[in-house]
């Protein structure tokens, strides 16, 4: 095997190490195996003599050296608008909380705040005259019926009081479970969305490239045959010298 021959086989199978790579979506090796592919087509021009021969290789090593720039922008091209979109959704998820954390706020009844807000600075007294006023009254040895107005009326404010702050708490609790579960929700869709975007456009590419890849084999394949075709010729003008 001539040394142009061997140079162009070697090239031949780097273009179809260089196919099997893409249809893994390994484009960084790929893009490898087209640029050594086109190292090795210039290499084959460079011990070919055959002008025709020379300018079929000049088509090839350009073909290879496009095919590994087209890889490489799709893929820049694909990293950064990952890149891109999750930048996007993270200030998305970020502004939708803030909204709903100013939607909870705004659609909490005004009465309730005032309640939730005087409770919550003054829980801890109200527990505490709670417990000692139930105490004080366990301890008597008889209870008496006739207790002050002002006691019973202070241990029914009480009471009051704390009912209205726990079904406060609850209210806000079922708001909020019930916004986290509609931007869980929310979320979840988008990104079920994304993805299906996201693999729509991975297989149009991938398609591209298997498109790209076929008509590189038929070329190949194509001048492999004009080579071959090329070679037994000297050879045969060889033998009738001789």
């Amino acid at each position: 095997m001539s040394q142009p021959e061997a140079a162009l086989n070697k090239a031949y199978s780097l273009a179809k190490s260089a196919q099997t790579a893409v249809a893994n979506k390994d484009y960084g090796k790929a893009i490898e195996k087209h640029k050594e592919a086109a190292s090795q087509l210039l290499q084959a021009k460079k011990l070919s003599s055959n002008a025709s021969v020379q300018r079929a290789l000049d088509t090839m090593y350009a073909h290879h050296l496009g095919e590994s720039s087209k890889l490489e922008g799709l893929e820049n091209s694909r990293l950064s608008r990952i890149a891109r979109i999750d930048e996007e959704e993270a200030e998305e998820l970020e502004q939708q909380q803030q909204q709903q954390q100013q939607q909870q706020q705004q659609q909490q009844p005004a009465l309730v705040t005032g309640e939730v807000s005087r409770a919550d600075m003054d829980f801890a007294q109200i527990i505490d005259r709670f417990v000692n006023l139930s105490i004080s009254m366990n301890n008597q040895q008889e209870f008496e019926f006739d207790a002050p107005m002002s006691e019973t009326e202070d241990l029914q404010q009480t009471v009051s009081r704390l009912k209205v702050h726990v079904k406060a708490l609850e209210r806000n609790a079922q708001m909020r479970s019930t916004s986290l579960q509609s931007l869980g929700t929310k979320l979840r869709t988008e990104l079920t969305e994304h993805n299906e975007a996201t693999m729509r456009d991975l297989r149009a590419e991938n398609a591209q490239l298997r498109a790209e890849n076929e008509k590189l084999n038929a070329q190949m394949t194509k001048m492999k045959s004009k080579w071959d075709s090329l070679v037994q010729n000297a050879l045969n003008k060889r033998k009738e010298r001789g």
